[in-house]
């Protein structure tokens, strides 16, 4: 494969279940504070219900900077029945060359996923995504 994607590769060799029915919705997310400067702790919250089982799959949470390469975090999600789930994802916003944390908006998306999110493999589905934004000032 070109694009080697461990969830997919999973299920190829029958070790993980896929679905085509998983279902889910992203019921909230925040990132406190909204605003804050250089050196300050940021927290996203984000909470989603199954209505359908996810066989393999994961949730992640990106943040875009204005003005450099996002970052996230995630987690893999294996048969994980309908409910309602959260996640959390802190980081403190201290400037370093990888990430200068300088002002202005950053995008933070999350995503629920059948499969790996953003894998153009079969089985693999967004099955819900939000957005939401959070400032660091001058």
């Amino acid at each position: 494969e070109v694009d080697p994607d461990p969830i997919y590769i999973c299920s190829e060799a029958k070790f993980c279940a896929h679905s085509s029915s998983a279902a889910a919705n992203i019921t909230s997310l925040s990132v406190t504070p909204a605003t804050g400067s250089q050196g300050t702790q940021f927290t996203i919250d984000f909470d989603y219900t199954l209505t359908s089982e996810i066989a393999t799959g994961e949730f992640v949470v990106i943040v875009a900077p204005p003005d450099g390469p996002s970052f996230g975090d995630g987690q893999t999600a294996i048969q994980q029945a309908p409910g309602t789930y959260g996640a959390r994802l802190s980081f403190t916003a201290k400037p370093s060359e990888q990430e200068p944390w300088g002002p202005g908006t950053y995008e933070v998306v999350a995503g629920v996923c059948e499969g790996s999110c953003g894998s153009k493999h079969k089985w693999s589905q967004t099955l819900a995504e939000k957005k939401t934004t959070f400032k660091i000032g001058q």
